[in-house]
This record gives C-alpha cells, sequence and structure tokens, in this order.
C-alpha cells in the first residue's frame, strides 16, 4: 500500500499493489559536479543497486548528463524531459549546489538566449507553472518540481510555485527535515573551490559562480532549501567521497522503512524465491517473491516470441513431443529423438537469456494458463539455500502440502529418505490436482548452478512425474573453466576434454553436469541462440529506456552490430558500462565503436569526460 507523508510525498512499500522500484532523480549544473554524479554512479549507487536486488527491488538513478538525443535537444525537449522524469522517479531525489547556478537567461546581458527561451516554452505547455520562471536556470527548476514544490501538478498553477520561490520565511522545522521526506539535498563547501583550485588553473572557472546575477539567484535558491520542511539538507560536504557516503547513508535509511527486508527464516520467500501461485490463497500475495524477481529479470526482453508459444504449447498439452516436433531438422538428424515426457529442458550459453525469457513467459502464464499453478525457482536468486537441492524439493513439497490441503507429513531436510517421499507426495498431489481441473507448471531456472557436485547430478529430481505436472528446468550448456573449479565439476573422471576447435572448447568450458545429466534422460531440449542484430538494438534501446536515456540511431546500431551484444548479460554489460561514462557529443561516435570491441576492458571506476554543456 501507498500514502502520503506528512510532507507530501508518495512512499512506495514492500506491497503487492506499489511498484517494487527505486528511481532516483540526479540534479545538480554539470560542469562543475562532474566528479559528484560519476562517484555516485560508481560507489554509492552500486551499492543501493545491491541492497534493492536483495529486497526484490529495482533500482535505478536517472543521469541526463547524456541520453538527451540532439533531435530532442534542437527541438526544446531538455526541460520538459527533466521535469517528467522527476515524476517518473517520485519521491526519490537527490541534489547538488556547489557554486554555479546553471544555465539561464541573464537578463544584466541585454540578450536573450533563444535555445532557452525555446526550452522554457516548449515545457510550459505541459508545466504552465514553468512560465512565471523563465529567468532561473534549469537546475533551480528542478529543485522547485522535486524538493520544494513536490505538490506541484503538471496543470498547476505558478502562484504557488512563485510563492515558494520567494518566501523567505523561516520554518521551525527546517533545522530537522522531514524524515519522511525522500528528497535529499547536498550542499558542497564554500570553500571547496579555494581549497582545490589554485588561482589561475584553468579548471578553476567551470567551479566558480557565472557572475553576479547567478550569484543572487543562487544564494537564494540555497536560502529557500535550508528553511524548507519538505527535504532533507546536509551541508558543506568536502569532496565526492563524503558526498557520496552520505547519500548511501540516506537512501539506506529511505529504502529500508520503504521496502522492509523480509523475515528470515526457511520458509520465508526470500531464501529461495520459491512460491506457488493457489487459488487457495491470495495470488499476488503468494506469488510476490518470484514475480517481483521476474519482472527484473524481463524487464526489456526482447524477440524469443516463438519460444515463448512452444512453451505455452507445451503446459496446455502436458507433452513434450510438440518440442521435439519443433526441433530444427539438423537437430533432429544428429540425435535419436527424445522419449515423450512432460519435463522439457531449456539451454543456451550462459547470459544468452534463458532467465528472462522463462521470466517474460512465466508473467503472462497466468491469462495464458489459467488454470496452471506456476511452482518457481530461480537457483541463482537469493541466500544459500537457493542452490541446495534439497531446500528446493522441500520447498516444493511445503507449497503443494499447502496449496492443495494436502494431509502427508512433511520430512526433515536431512531425511535420507527425502527424494522418496518427495516422489510419494506427487503423487496425491496428482490426484487432487485432477479434482481441482488444474495442473502445476514447476520451473527451475539454473540448475548448473546448484552448489554441490551431488545436486547437480540431478539424482534428487524424479524420472517419472504425474500427468498434472509440467517441468521445465533450465541449465548453461558448458561452464567455464573457473566455474568448474570452484564448483568440482573438473573431479568428473568420465568427462572427455573438447576437442580443439568445438563448440565446448569455444565456450571456454566443458558441458555442464546437469545439463549432461538431464541429457543421459533423453530429454526434449530447446536451445537459445543469440539475438539477431534488429533485436540487439531493440535490447540496447530497452535497457537504455529504462535509465530514461536515449541514443541517436546510428550509434544504436553501432552497438547492435558488435559481437558483444549477442546475448542478454553482453549486452546489459556493455550499455550499463557506457552509462558509466559521459562524452561530448563530437566524441561519441568513435566512443562507441571503441565501446562495441573494447568493452570487456572497461573499467567502470573510470572518470568521465567533462562535459561541455551549459547546465
Amino acid at each position: 500500500m501507498s500514502h502520503r507523508s506528512a510532507a507530501g510525498h508518495h512512499h512506495h512499500h514492500g506491497s503487492n499493489s506499489a511498484p517494487r522500484e527505486v528511481r532516483v532523480f540526479v540534479s545538480s549544473t554539470f560542469r562543475d559536479m562532474q566528479n559528484e554524479r560519476q562517484t555516485l554512479m560508481n560507489d554509492a549507487f552500486q551499492q543501493l543497486r545491491l541492497l534493492c536486488e536483495r529486497r526484490g527491488v529495482a533500482f535505478s538513478a536517472v543521469d541526463f548528463r547524456w541520453g538527451i538525443t540532439d533531435d530532442e535537444t534542437a527541438d526544446g525537449q531538455a526541460l520538459a524531459m527533466c521535469l517528467a522524469e522527476i515524476d517518473r522517479c517520485r519521491p526519490y531525489f537527490v541534489g547538488m549546489l556547489g557554486e554555479r547556478y546553471g544555465w539561464s537567461q541573464q537578463r544584466s546581458s541585454g540578450s536573450v538566449d533563444e535555445a532557452l527561451a525555446r526550452t522554457f516554452e516548449v515545457a510550459s505547455a505541459k508545466y504552465p507553472w514553468v512560465r512565471g520562471f523563465t529567468d532561473r536556470s534549469i537546475t533551480e527548476l528542478e529543485f522547485i518540481y522535486g524538493a520544494l514544490q513536490p505538490e506541484l501538478s503538471a496543470s498547476g498553477g505558478a502562484s504557488s510555485a512563485r510563492a515558494s520561490a520567494s518566501s523567505t520565511t523561516s520554518n521551525s522545522s527546517s533545522s530537522s527535515s522531514s524524515t519522511s521526506s525522500r528528497a535529499f539535498v547536498y550542499l558542497r563547501d564554500p570553500l571547496y573551490v579555494t581549497k582545490t583550485f589554485a588561482l589561475g588553473s584553468p579548471e578553476r572557472p567551470d567551479f566558480e559562480s557565472e557572475g553576479d546575477e547567478s550569484y543572487r539567484k543562487l544564494s537564494n535558491l540555497k536560502q529557500r532549501v535550508l528553511q524548507s520542511s519538505k527535504c532533507v539538507v546536509r551541508e558543506d560536504y568536502a569532496n565526492p567521497q563524503q558526498l557520496s557516503e552520505w547519500v548511501l547513508e540516506d537512501l539506506t535509511r529511505a529504502i529500508e522503512q520503504d521496502f522492509p527486508a523480509p523475515p528470515s527464516s526457511l520458509s520465508s520467500s526470500s531464501d529461495s524465491v520459491l512460491l506457488l501461485a493457489s487459488p487457495s490463497v491470495d495470488p499476488d500475495a503468494s506469488s510476490s517473491s518470484w514475480t517481483h524477481h521476474a519482472t527484473q529479470q524481463s524487464s526489456d526482453f526482447v524477440g524469443r516470441a516463438t519460444l515463448l508459444r512452444l512453451l505455452t504449447s507445451f503446459v496446455h498439452t502436458g507433452n513434450s513431443a510438440i518440442v521435439t516436433r519443433s526441433m530444427p531438422a539438423s537437430a533432429a538428424a544428429s540425435a535419436a529423438p527424445p522419449a515423450a515426457s512432460n519435463l522439457v529442458v531449456l539451454t543456451g550459453a550462459g547470459g544468452i537469456g534463458k532467465t528472462a525469457l522463462l521470466s517474460r513467459w512465466l508473467l503472462s502464464l497466468r491469462s495464458s494458463a489459467p488454470a496452471a499453478l506456476p511452482i518457481v525457482h530461480f537457483v541463482g536468486a537469493g541466500t544459500p539455500h537457493c542452490t541446495s537441492a534439497n531446500h528446493i524439493v522441500l520447498k516444493i513439497m511445503r507449497e503443494l502440502k499447502s496449496s492443495l490441503s494436502l494431509s502427508m507429513p512433511l520430512p526433515e531436510l536431512s531425511d535420507p529418505e527425502l527424494v522418496q517421499q518427495f516422489t510419494a507426495l506427487l503423487h496425491s498431489a496428482q490426484t487432487a490436482l485432477l479434482a481441482r481441473k488444474q495442473f502445476v507448471v514447476l520451473v527451475v531456472d539454473g540448475v548448473d548452478q546448484l552448489s554441490s557436485l551431488e545436486d547437480r547430478n540431478m539424482r534428487w529430481l524424479p524420472h517419472d512425474w504425474p500427468s498434472s505436472f509440467r517441468v521445465i528446468l533450465s541449465a548453461a550448456d558448458t561452464v567455464s573453466h573457473g566455474t568448474q573449479a570452484a564448483a568440482g565439476d573438473d573431479d568428473d573422471d568420465d568427462d572427455e576434454e573438447p576437442a580443439a576447435g568445438s563448440d565446448e572448447a569455444r565456450g571456454s568450458g566443458r558441458k555442464s553436469r546437469a545439463l549432461k545429466a538431464l541429457l543421459s534422460r533423453e530429454l526434449p531440449v530447446i536451445e537459445l541462440g543469440t539475438l539477431v542484430e534488429a533485436e540487439r538494438a531493440q535490447l540496447v534501446t530497452s535497457y537504455l529506456a529504462s535509465l530514461s536515456k536515449k541514443l541517436d540511431a546510428n550509434l544504436v546500431q553501432t552497438l547492435a552490430r558488435s559481437r558483444n551484444t549477442g546475448t542478454h548479460s553482453h549486452s546489459h554489460s556493455l550499455t550499463a558500462r557506457i552509462t558509466h561514462y559521459h562524452v561530448c557529443q563530437q566524441d561519441r561516435h568513435c566512443f562507441f565503436a571503441w565501446c562495441s570491441i573494447n568493452w570487456h576492458t572497461m573499467a567502470p571506476t573510470t572518470s568521465s569526460t567533462n562535459s561541455s554543456g551549459r547546465w
């Protein structure tokens, strides 16, 4: 459930109706805050992303140093896009102020900046209150909308905003701004410039005030910020690293309040991201854990339409023969036809998009197969319990017993006959499912990541499943040498070294033990290939859109043509690393072409090129 705090901020909580997402809008001038923004991206925001992942929450930070195309800038869209993004990020806002005021009309100059005037004109069509502030900087308008007057709507008038902008009335609670606020403002130590740059330093002018008029406007803005009860203010940070530490502290506290960590116990959803969407309980509540994870994993899923339909057909028929018939002719001719089964295996190279495919398909299952009861387990998605076969088995048994009101007692985790009792419970569940005219869809994603050698031998998985079950297992086709050594796959004396030049050798690892064990059962296999160029372009665009960024079409194609964007994980790695950089427009073509070849050597902590923009 969500509510509005006393300060008027809309807060997200760990409910099923509110989005489990933290989007933070970052506001500041650009030239003098490059180091601050980069340090936040590399340090605080990375740690916050991990914090959110542990809570099943998506985290992103919106940094507009780049991501607005040339056409959008020429059309005067910049301010309107910033204000729209503040709305999308509410209530989370991080603002920094130094000694620069930012891009604004300077009345003392006697001239008009036509590009800026156009930007305000375009924004005022959706945000009429902007018309009262055409002499202010874009940065100040971001502060007004995101921190000082968050209650302003797109159709709001200028009067209330102007009152706030001109008010100098002290607020008694300003010294301890509302702890419920999610708007955080940080003021840099005014002596930072003199402490950091010597007189005559070529960098110093980029950190100093633009002039007397800008100095007065910035002083007024800082005064209003300090007097406001609608944002949390911290003064005099000494350097970018201290700023990053403060932002991490403040947002960690906010996220822990808005999205409390689930209780830690074996039966909790946080243990294994494994839950059953059953009509016997609230479907939204029971499926919340895996659906949140699936939503994150499939947020920018593209393509694979044929495979999505194939999986749906399989669960409707309960017969894997439909998968066998859909195999490419070359694959079918080179292998003995698999036996009919209600189990199928999804495989492909690591990072090819198996989890994204299953996640997108699972989220559509309720509408495409309303009689299905999905039990979903993402092996690599949680605590170490996630990677234990015994925990997975016991969790499935618990969910079946609970949702189908079965009377069989559950064994202990260490019971040596756990697998035999699991098989017995499946047959009891079959009777209940037939009576209800329902069926279970069991998905275990990433069985190659199970922690023990014995678990990856897959002996815990029954060979024969009742007809009311459809089982889908995914496994990477090979294991890297590093993973083999860590997990013990090199201990298999039956494995043969891959021939030089073979598919396995090119994959830099042997066939994964879990996949070998499944193939030995002659199960039908669905194999994922790399994305085609059009899908790569769509994936790059989709991922950037999630960060509120865009690239010109020719730059998107530069990335899409790269061999490094053929899989979901490689595309994300490359595009995510690029978002750590800010590059002047004239350098971008060379930069992105270089990135598409050398992405694996790019250090995310590398400093960005200083902006030559006016903000």
